[in-house]
């Protein structure tokens, strides 16, 4: 029910550690809605999704979707709302800090803005600043993690067209990196053909600009496995509007985001944010609209089916079935109804089957 904050703790879903998931409130009321705080059995936090739900700023928080080094992927906000709307802390898992893209939301004048990922304005793509003011307005100081200072990109300022050719960000093979038209004019207005310096044609942002639906690819900023990483479409636009095809260079389509954009019901699926079994987590819809909007299909790489959250939506009254967040015997923990009518309706004694009162949620009301 969308009414109290914290509504909807679910304490350990997770049989290991106590407290491994929490889903603080997957209701769309109040901010950092949605915690999964350990999707992945493996490192600790390993992935957060801070907040699904595109209301409150840094909505989308996807803290280590590769289980490899820390915080190496952050998606801060694929939502267009707020400043500093998305991160992505490091695509590529060789070096730290690889791959910024700072800012993509229009807010400070520096570091790396795609003014306008969203489908308003036009010259909405920006990096640093398209905006014509001061002329080497936006620098990319070393996109190439190898040379410092390897690519600048000395005025993507939008006077003349295509202004800013980068002929080769990469020092080593020729015509690397092309940036065919930062200019807002033409609809394919920002190719980076290859900032990163392994495979050729690496990592294409295809167009940036929000007119075509798949407005931003970034091919693969990993310079792993090829095609690792899909971000298919950052534009709110179109259902399937961001899709994260394989953060992970592990296993192919390990993570599937399929829409953050909370338009459609469907609107968030992440298929799979642990690269060991297949489909391990389902989140089939954060989006508030349609009951049965939020499975968690097994959060527990254990037991099938451990943990239903059937639907969180505040509509009909027995919305909320855990069925069985403990994996010992089966139906242990009915919430049957979350719905707010009398006060501390729903107490969840020991979610966790080792010590006792390991998990109250003192009042899902």
């Amino acid at each position: 029910n969308p009414g109290p904050t914290h509504t909807a703790y679910v304490h350990a879903l997770n049989p290991g550690p106590s407290h491994t998931a929490y889903v603080h409130a997957l209701n769309p009321g109040p901010p950092h809605t949605a915690y999964i705080h350990e999707l992945n059995p493996g490192p600790p936090h390993a992935a957060y999704i801070h907040a699904l739900n595109s209301g409150p700023p840094h909505t989308v928080y996807v803290h280590a979707l590769n289980p490899g080094p820390t915080h190496t992927v952050y998606v801060h906000a694929l939502n267009p709302g707020p400043p500093h709307a998305a991160y992505i802390h490091a695509l590529n898992p060789g070096p730290p800090h690889a791959a910024y893209i700072h800012a993509l939301n229009p807010g400070p004048p520096h570091a790396a803005y795609v003014h306008a990922l969203n489908p308003g304005p036009l010259h909405t793509a920006y990096v640093h600043a398209l905006n014509p003011g001061p002329p080497h307005a936006a620098y990319i100081h070393a996109l190439n993690p190898g040379p410092p200072h390897a690519a600048y990109i000395h005025a993507l300022n939008p006077g003349p067209p295509h202004a800013a050719y980068i002929h080769a960000l990469n020092p080593g093979p020729t015509h690397a990196a092309y940036i065919h038209a930062l200019n807002p004019g033409p609809p394919h207005a920002a190719y980076i053909h290859a900032l990163n310096p392994g495979p050729p044609h690496a990592a294409y942002i295809h167009a940036l600009n929000p007119g075509p639906p798949h407005a931003a690819y970034i091919h693969a900023l990993n310079p792993g496995p090829p095609h690792a990483a899909y971000i298919h479409a950052l534009n709110p636009g179109p259902p399937h509007a961001a899709y994260i095809h394989a953060l992970n260079p592990g296993p192919p389509h390990t993570v599937y985001v399929h829409a953050l954009n909370p338009g459609p019901p469907h609107a968030a699926y992440i298929h799979a944010l642990n690269p060991g079994l297949p489909h391990t987590v389902y989140v089939h819809a954060l989006n508030p609209g349609p009951p049965h909007t939020a499975y968690i299909h097994a959060l527990n790489p254990g037991p099938p089916h451990a943990a239903y959250i059937h639907a969180l939506n505040p509509g009909p009254p027995h919305t909320v079935y855990i069925h069985a967040l403990n994996p010992g015997p089966p139906h242990t923990v009915y919430v049957h109804a979350l719905n707010p009518g009398p006060p501390h309706t729903a107490y969840i004694h020991a979610l966790n089957p080792g010590p006792t009162h390991t998990a109250y949620i003192h009042a899902l009301n």
